[in-house]
């Protein structure tokens, strides 16, 4: 049983240092940033996570690319995505209102003078929360569609705050 994470890569540097096995181990900031988090969270901390840098040897050209071959197997048999959208605070901020919300479409309109999807974030409609979730860098990878339509269950999250998709979909 594991739980799989989809996430961005972002820039090569600056590469910070962690310890697999109490072997030292570089990595990029978005991956920093989510085991960071991942730290304070007990429900996900205590999951065996499967993260394609940590667990595919990038180095071995051979075992990378039969890896790729073998990715939507990896993320249809997790038992959940985690789908990492980084520490944006405008994004942290909507999934905490999503999540805090009782009725979710309660609390979205779509606004008829300017067409704009507002969304209500601690009593306040902002279209810039939407539009900073909708552009963000994860949506990009071609690979978001296959890890997050083949997983069992997903979880959208930003931050501190996590949204479960089986919930608002």
């Amino acid at each position: 049983s594991y739980t799989c994470l989809s996430y961005t890569w972002g820039e090569p540097s600056p590469l910070y240092l962690i310890k697999i096995d109490g072997r030292p181990f570089h990595v990029r900031k978005d991956l920093w940033d989510f085991l960071r988090t991942v730290r304070k969270w007990k429900w996900l901390r205590r999951r065996n996570l499967w993260i394609d840098a940590l667990c595919i040897d990038q180095e071995n050209k051979t075992e990378r690319n039969h890896q790729v071959q073998q990715m939507g197997r990896v993320y249809s048999e997790a038992e959940m995505v985690v789908c990492w959208l980084g520490c944006d605070v405008g994004i942290e901020g909507m999934l905490g209102g999503i999540r805090n919300s009782p009725n979710w479409e309660a609390n979205t309109i779509l606004s008829p003078r300017t067409g704009q999807l507002n969304v209500n974030v601690n009593g306040v409609y902002s279209a810039e929360y939407v539009t900073r979730l909708c552009w963000a860098e994860y949506w990009s990878r071609a690979w978001v569609t296959q890890e997050i339509a083949l997983a069992r269950a997903a979880m959208v999250v930003a931050g501190s705050e996590a949204v479960d998709l089986n919930l608002v979909i």
